[in-house]
């Protein structure tokens, strides 16, 4: 994904998280925690949409990133979602936290069973951002309840879902 797009993006979903939910505010300081993690979040191919879901349990900010579905619209393969396959750059996450009291991989099955009961697999880092203490999770596919997070059209073009 283009830098550009990444943070266009991101700011979309930030506005749209602070407008839609008066509840939850999300401190400044996190709102730019989130930016310089989606810098190190990058699809493997073609484009994609870094997505987020946050909430504050007591005593920690939790941060669950993920990169939602896309849907091919029109052609041959009209209608078709599917996951965006991408890399993270762990070392570069790890170091926007100023101290790591627990990093893990989280290996869970897949089965349908399991998967309404449970997140899908991901790493989790526990620890503190800008003196904050945060547990962010990058998951390797989206909440099932997440819907798309780009429309990607024959001719390349990529329109937010």
């Amino acid at each position: 994904m283009q830098p550009h797009l990444r943070t266009r993006h991101l700011i979309q979903l930030l506005q749209a998280n602070r407008s839609s939910s008066p509840k939850l505010r999300i401190p400044d300081w996190l709102s730019d925690s989130l930016e310089k993690v989606c810098e190190f979040i990058e699809p493997i191919q073609g484009e994609a949409r870094v997505g987020y879901d946050c909430r504050f349990v007591d005593p920690a900010w939790e941060l669950d990133l993920f990169l939602g579905k896309n849907e091919r619209i029109g052609g041959s393969l009209d209608g078709l979602a599917d996951y965006v396959s991408y890399t993270a750059n762990v070392a570069g996450i790890l170091g926007l936290f100023g101290s790591v009291r627990r990093c893990e991989w989280l290996a869970l099955t897949t089965s349908a069973e399991v998967a309404l009961q449970t997140p899908d697999s991901g790493i989790a880092i526990e620890g503190d951002i800008a003196g904050h203490p945060i547990r962010l999770v990058l998951r390797m596919t989206p909440p099932a309840a997440v819907g798309t997070g780009l429309k990607v059209y024959p001719d390349g073009r990529h329109i937010l879902g």
